[in-house]
């Protein structure tokens, strides 16, 4: 998945990769291996990020879910 809508959104914020992971509740190395793409968010983490960052529901595909081209 390309996750750089997702990074950009949590730029804005002033959110960096490890403000992310505590948000997610997740080590700071799990959250760079979810960024990368090397293992899918859960549920539970996508959850909290959307609700932190306010992600509009009918959004949340274009963050987490965007394929890699």
């Amino acid at each position: 998945m390309n996750y750089d809508k997702l990074l950009g959104a949590a730029r804005a914020l002033g959110l960096k990769q490890k403000d992310m992971a505590k948000i997610a509740h997740i080590t700071e190395s799990t959250m760079s291996l979810k960024i990368s793409g090397r293992y899918p968010f859960t549920s539970d983490e996508i959850r909290q990020l959307v609700e932190h960052m306010k992600i509009p529901p009918e959004r949340i595909g274009e963050y987490f879910f965007t394929p890699k081209v």
